[in-house]
């Protein structure tokens, strides 16, 4: 089986065509993978739904914290990361 965990992103954005902003309401995927006809066995589950843009260092931490619990894991270590820094330097 193939685990798909979703954190959300552009193409789970919704449209609101009253005042023309995108938002979360659920994740597109399953819908997605059915209009393909995917036959693989993949289990599909959501994480959060946040931007990428507007990640921060503990969407980071409870992301690889909730995969290591789904993983059977009991330790990791994440180094401390500034994701603000990077994300200011991809725009330059």
């Amino acid at each position: 089986m193939i685990q798909i965990f979703i954190t959300g992103g552009t193409f789970d954005k919704s449209y609101n065509y009253l005042n023309g902003e995108l938002f979360f309401k659920k994740t597109h995927l399953p819908e997605m993978l059915e209009t393909s006809r995917c036959k693989l066995d993949v289990e599909v589950e959501t994480l959060m739904m946040i931007d990428s843009l507007d990640i921060k260092s503990s969407d980071i931490k409870k992301i690889v914290s909730l995969l290591f619990e789904k993983s059977g894991f009991k330790e990791f270590n994440l180094p401390e990361m500034n994701f603000q820094k990077l994300y200011e330097a991809k725009k330059n």
